[in-house]
């Protein structure tokens, strides 16, 4: 059975999954653009605003973040389910105008941007289908917390 699962969070700037048969169904802003679908993925992470697909055969692919809406991710291996629909990655890290959200369910979340200072910049509730705009800020390193969760960003 498959499950579908998202991420559970950004890690210095990339996320994977490992030890497991994994699919990812990208859906794509462009309502016009199908989807796609990447199969054997090894792991998958952010880098130089792109979402990169490693496969099992040691080859990968990149997609340009700022078309995607949100990331499906299907594993074949049994796990636990963890409170599904509730974790939540920000992409692309780092960033220059724009964050996105992506989860496996539509959310209102409580979105709060702080300086490295502990400043708070922003604050707004938002779905997770909508964007953060940033480019109001300066270049240089943020906390943004979201719900209960915080992470960390660069602005370029």
């Amino acid at each position: 059975m498959k499950i579908k699962i998202l991420i559970i969070g950004v890690i210095a700037g990339w996320c994977s999954l490992l030890h497991a048969q994994v699919n990812i169904d990208v859906v794509y802003k462009d309502t016009l653009k199908d989807n796609d679908v990447y199969e054997h993925v090894n792991k998958f992470y952010f880098e130089d605003s792109n979402l990169v697909v490693a496969y099992e055969d040691g080859t990968t692919a990149d997609i340009v973040v700022n078309g995607i809406h949100k990331l499906l991710v299907h594993s074949t291996l049994s796990v636990e389910t963890i409170a599904e629909g509730k974790h939540i990655i920000i992409y692309p890290n780092p960033a220059n105008d724009r964050l996105y959200l992506a989860s496996a369910e539509e959310q209102n979340v409580h979105v709060a941007i702080y300086s490295i200072q502990g400043q708070l910049l922003k604050e707004q509730l938002m779905s997770t289908l909508q964007a953060i705009d940033i480019s109001a800020l300066s270049r240089g390193l943020y906390m943004i917390k979201i719900d209960n969760t915080t992470y960390k960003f660069s602005k370029l």
